[in-house]
């Protein structure tokens, strides 16, 4: 019965060992390229439709370096459009394509 409970614990001590050793030396990824953390950015928006240009100010929502969302609740309708997750340089800079034939040109106030 000792030789049982004495191998039960050394298996146990050696799995806590291993598991300790994971955490340790794991490697994360990382995101070249990318200086923006998740999350909400002010940024200066132009929007262009042909030869109309509304500019407004607003949040966007930066998920992987990428714009995800941009709520413009305050700009009239015809400005709304959907448009895909899109690339952001590292200097806050981003030209957006969207329905309606509308571009959004981002630009984010940055500290």
């Amino acid at each position: 019965m000792k030789k049982i409970g004495f191998l039960l614990f050394f298996m146990l001590l050696a799995s806590s060992l291993k598991a300790q050793s994971k955490k340790k030396y794991e490697i994360k990824s990382p995101q070249f390229g990318c200086t923006f953390e998740d999350g909400f950015f002010e940024a200066n928006i132009i929007a262009t439709q042909a030869k109309k240009v509304h500019r407004f100010q607003t949040h966007v929502y930066i998920q992987g370096c990428q714009v995800l969302s941009m709520p413009i609740e305050k700009v009239p309708q015809e400005w709304w459009a959907l448009f895909p997750p899109t690339d952001i340089d590292d200097a806050g800079n981003t030209l957006i394509k969207a329905e309606k034939g509308i571009h959004y040109e981002v630009h984010l106030i940055l500290p």
